[in-house]
């Protein structure tokens, strides 16, 4: 542990490289994550849609009314 802590003390340089890769590999976690979050949101969605849809006989969906509103919330405290 001594060598290893001597050499990155003799060598900054190799310290920063390690960190920089580290700042990328959790920004990529991070964007995975985030990309994972917006695909299940998106599938929700389509699901509540498609309930909706079979629930009320429509074949549109217009997410911006009350009447969809409501059955969002209901549909999602129900699961």
């Amino acid at each position: 542990m001594f060598l290893y802590f001597k050499y990155c003390e003799d060598n900054p340089k190799f310290l920063e490289e390690k960190v920089k890769s580290k700042k990328k590999t959790i920004n990529a976690d991070i964007e995975e994550l985030e990309q994972a979050e917006m695909e299940d949101d998106e599938n929700l969605m389509l699901n509540v849609i498609e309930d909706y849809k079979t629930e009320f006989g429509v074949k549109k969906v217009n997410t911006n009314t009350k009447k969809f509103k409501t059955f969002f919330e209901e549909w999602k405290s129900s699961n």
